[in-house]
């Protein structure tokens, strides 16, 4: 059934609340920040440029009640006010920068005050930091909504779902290559690694490997080796996708 404009209720407008107050409102949870940013035009080979801006950082809601000034999801629920965590065990670990980084952009997943760099990162919580970097419009997605989304982008395939298991670092990059649009590309005959054990990789996730480590995200240790099969932890998975955001 299909309803035309003229046949559904409008609220009056005559007792919304102020615009000064949705601003105010706004720029509480979303400061503006002074920041350098670069840009470079790789089409027309314009060489890199640094502007000063104004930006805000991360903006987790654009609706708002015109009568309460609660803010709204696109589905018109009320969202509710979150904290930032401050994690009390990330203080010079040398993954603290990029954690912050996540956490200030609210993309991670873990309430509670400690991070747990170390530990390794479940599926699902990979996942629900991916759904939120992939689509900024969902607010606190539920394991449900994050395996739709997962299934929708072809993230992971229905047969590796396990949201309680680790993620190894060649499932990371083979993540990350479908969120970054080059899919396609990762399964071309055409790439070369030379990681030492690169012969550690999986067939399907070789062109995926190497798109990832070939951009930076993702290194090696000093001794040359890409350790394909070793479970992603937290620390390391946060740092991938601040690489990907700086650039």
């Amino acid at each position: 059934m299909h309803l035309r404009w003229v046949e559904l209720k409008f609220p009056k407008a005559d007792q919304v609340i102020s615009l000064e107050e949705i601003k105010n409102s706004f720029l509480v949870g979303n400061q503006v920040k002074l920041e350098y940013v670069k840009h470079y035009d790789r089409e027309k080979e314009i060489p890199e440029t640094i502007y000063l801006v104004y930006k805000i950082p991360y903006v987790e809601h654009t609706l708002f009640d015109a009568f309460t000034g609660a803010k709204l999801n696109h589905s018109g629920d009320a969202i509710k006010d979150r904290t930032t965590p401050e994690y009390t065990d990330v203080k010079g670990h040398w993954a603290e920068e990029d954690i912050m980084l996540l956490n200030q952009y609210r993309l991670l997943p873990f309430a509670d005050s400690e991070f747990k760099p170390d530990q390794a990162i479940t599926q699902a919580e990979l996942m629900q930091i991916l759904v939120k970097l992939d689509n900024p419009w969902y607010d606190q997605p539920g394991i449900d909504t994050v395996y739709q989304h997962s299934a929708r982008r072809s993230l992971i395939k229905q047969e590796d779902k396990a949201p309680n298991g680790p993620v190894l670092r060649e499932g990371l990059a083979f993540m990350l290559v479908r969120i970054l649009g080059y899919e396609d590309v990762s399964k071309l005959d055409i790439f070369k690694l030379e990681f030492k054990d690169a012969h550690k990789i999986s067939a399907d996730s070789r062109g995926s490997v190497a798109i990832i480590s070939g951009f930076g995200f993702m290194k090696g240790d000093p001794e040359g080796n890409i350790m394909p099969d070793k479970k992603t932890t937290r620390a390391e998975a946060v740092s991938v996708l601040a690489r990907m955001l700086r650039r």
